[in-house]
């Protein structure tokens, strides 16, 4: 039985690799997404109280580099990037095929983890005896209708819209030219200053959309156009600059930040995606790390819940406030990825190797392949 679970999922890997190859991947976009997903678990554990107080002063240096809310836009745009070039080769598909296989291996991406992560969430919540969730409210979470077992997938909710934008942003490139998805563009950055009232369903708000289309624009881009090393690299550090300098001006998820947040990442995902630079974040632990992303990011709550059971021991030992902070933050990331890896390898994987052949299986026999 075990031999032939490992099985399932080294062919599940194999497979994602064969799909990562036809989709044009590039190891950089892994490695910051996973970069992205540490940040946005280091940003939220720097908030963990001891002694009344966050374990990190929020006039810390390190304050400005955990920029989780910009992390959240880069995600993203990163997404809008990664969808557009899945899509490219599919430019003669009929539109109710292509719409019907890009929907299938969405939800097979997405919603294995959701619904796993969940299911986690609530047993954990109940043998800790902190609170027995009823089915109901199980059943709306894991269909992202309701995100109050695990605040973070507010993203996801933003995702499924994005995701849904993306989609009609490639038929109308289809049918009318790259052009329109500009115009489409432009015409949703003014929804950065909608305010509190630009909310789809009061959840979603719609100034996170059009991040989805500067990553799609990204995509277009002709990759060799830039083989100057110097291009990229101006690229890149007007982009990092947009990134933090918006962050330490204040809240990134609103108003003009917002837009210089989507800006910056939109330079930085062009600048890693450029020859020459795609695989300039190969190191091991980070690519590793960007594997796991998807799982990270989804179970970093309950890691960093582990860390604050941990405060009330640390507090009679009365170690260095600095200590202390270090601990507790480092604690939340091993934790998170301990969780991570079983989730990524039993549950993600193999749903994204049964999202590819339900897709496969859709297409017949003697389809000419486009």
């Amino acid at each position: 039985m075990v031999a032939a679970v490992f099985a399932r999922g080294r062919s599940a890997e194999r497979a994602l690799k064969r799909r990562r190859t036809a989709n044009r991947f590039i190891p950089s976009l892994e490695s910051v997404r996973g970069l992205a997903a540490l940040t946005v678990c280091l940003f939220h554990a720097a908030d963990i109280q001891y002694l009344d107080r966050p374990i990190l002063n929020n006039d810390a240096f390190l304050r400005l580099i955990l920029n989780g809310h910009g992390a959240v836009i880069l995600f993203f745009v990163l997404s809008g990037f990664v969808l557009r070039l899945s899509l490219e080769k599919k430019r003669s598909t009929p539109l109710l095929a292509l719409s019907f296989r890009f929907v299938m291996a969405r939800i097979f991406r997405l919603y294995p983890v959701v619904i796993a992560t969940v299911i986690v969430f609530a047993s954990v919540a109940f043998f800790l005896g902190v609170e027995q969730i009823l089915i109901a409210k199980i059943t709306k979470n894991a269909l992202l209708l309701d995100t109050t077992i695990n605040g973070a997938f507010w993203t996801l909710q933003v995702e499924l819209f994005g995701s849904a934008l993306v989609l009609v942003a490639f038929l109308l490139e289809r049918r009318f030219g790259l052009l329109s998805v500009v115009v489409l563009t432009m015409a949703l950055l003014p929804l950065s200053f909608v305010g509190s009232r630009g909310h789809i369903g009061g959840a979603v708000h719609v100034g996170y959309l059009y991040p989805f289309l500067c990553g799609y624009l990204v995509a277009t881009w002709p990759r060799q156009s830039a083989r100057s090393f110097w291009y990229p690299a101006l690229a890149l550090s007007v982009g990092l600059i947009a990134f933090y300098g918006a962050h330490a001006n204040g809240y990134v998820l609103k108003q003009g930040l917002l837009l210089v947040t989507t800006i910056g990442a939109s330079l930085i995902v062009f600048a890693l995606s450029r020859p020459g630079y795609e695989n300039s974040l190969g190191w091991s632990p980070i690519a590793s790390l960007g594997r796991l992303s998807y799982s990270f990011y989804a179970l970093h709550p309950l890691g960093i819940d582990f860390a604050v059971r941990l405060t009330s021991p640390i507090e009679k030992l009365s170690p260095p406030h600095w200590i202390v902070a270090a601990l507790l933050m480092s604690l939340a990331v091993v934790m998170t990825l301990l969780l991570s890896i079983p989730m990524n390898y039993f549950i993600e994987r193999p749903g994204l190797a049964i999202g590819r052949r339900l897709v496969e299986a859709s297409v017949p026999r003697n389809a000419v392949p486009t």
